[in-house]
């Protein structure tokens, strides 16, 4: 699989077995993360502990506030 941009100098790419974090430059990276399934998954969970992912029912709720009160989400 192709290299893909996230953003802030951070590429990401797959084996499909694990992910693979590259900083800065894709190609000789600084630094290097691999991440199996059960490590991404405790990323998510840390993500919606600090409140950056929602659960599918609170981005709902979300929605139907930001419908009534006439704002977009």
């Amino acid at each position: 699989m192709e290299k893909t941009y996230l953003g802030d100098g951070l590429y990401a790419e797959c084996d499909g077995y694990m992910i693979r974090l590259m900083a800065n430059n894709p190609s000789t990276p600084d630094n290097e993360v691999f991440m199996e399934d059960w490590v991404f998954q405790a990323l998510l969970d840390f993500a919606r502990r600090i409140g950056w992912l929602k659960d599918k029912a609170d981005q709902q709720e979300a929605e139907k506030k930001a419908g009534a009160d006439g704002a977009t989400v």
